[in-house]
C-alpha cells in the first residue's frame, strides 16, 4: 500500500488540529518486522518497559481488575518526570488505552492500535496528546504551539520506535532460534 511505501524509510507522524488550530493529537505509525502477538506481547510485558523505552528512571506496576497501574520515574531534560499512567488492553481489537491517572502529564492521554499486515508484519498506530509537561516550557508557546507539536512528535516517535526495536529483535531472536542446526 502507499502507507507501507512511506514507512520503508521509517516512522511517520501525522498531526490532528481542532478548528481553532490547536493540536489535538499525533500519531506515529511504524511497520514493524514482527508478528502482531509479538509486539502486542512487548506491548503488554510492562515490566520489561524499563528495559528498552526511552529515559525510564524508575517504574512500578500494580494491576487494578484489568488494567494495568505504570507508575514511571522519566529521566527528563531540568526536571524528573513522574506520573502514573492507566492502561486497558483489549486483545480482541490489539489496542490499549492509556489515560494519565496522577502525577506529572495531567490530562495527557495515548492510544495503541496493532494492526497484521500478514507476512510475520504489524503496524503500530500510537496516538497521544502530552499535556502539561513543563509550566516553564509551555510559558514559551508561540500561536502555533510549535512547542506542544515537537515536545508530542519526539515523545510518540521515540516511543514507537522502542517498541518496534524490542520487537523486531525478540522476533530475530525466535526465528534464529527455530532455525534446525547446519
Amino acid at each position: 500500500d502507499g502507507l507501507g511505501d512511506l514507512l520503508r524509510a521509517g516512522p511517520l507522524v501525522r498531526i490532528e488540529s481542532d478548528a481553532g488550530g490547536k493540536l489535538k493529537q499525533a500519531t506515529c505509525i511504524a511497520d514493524v518486522d514482527a508478528p502482531i502477538d509479538l509486539v502486542w506481547k512487548v506491548l503488554t510485558d510492562y515490566d520489561a518497559y524499563r528495559f528498552f523505552m526511552p529515559r525510564v528512571k524508575e517504574l512500578s506496576v500494580a494491576m487494578d481488575g484489568a488494567d494495568a497501574l505504570i507508575s514511571l520515574k522519566l529521566d527528563t531534560p531540568l526536571v524528573t518526570t513522574s506520573y502514573t499512567n492507566r492502561q486497558h488492553a483489549d486483545v480482541a481489537t490489539h489496542t490499549i488505552a492509556v489515560k494519565q491517572e496522577k502525577g506529572d502529564l495531567s490530562g495527557s492521554r495515548y492510544n495503541w492500535h496493532l494492526v497484521s499486515l500478514g507476512d510475520n508484519r504489524t503496524r503500530i498506530f500510537y496516538s497521544g496528546l502530552i499535556k502539561n509537561y513543563s509550566s516553564l516550557a509551555e510559558s514559551f508557546e508561540d500561536d502555533q504551539h510549535t512547542l506542544s507539536i515537537g515536545v508530542n512528535v519526539v515523545s510518540l516517535m521515540a516511543t514507537a520506535k522502542a517498541v518496534k526495536g524490542r520487537a523486531e529483535q525478540l522476533n530475530k531472536q525466535q526465528v534464529a532460534a527455530t532455525r534446525p542446526a547446519p
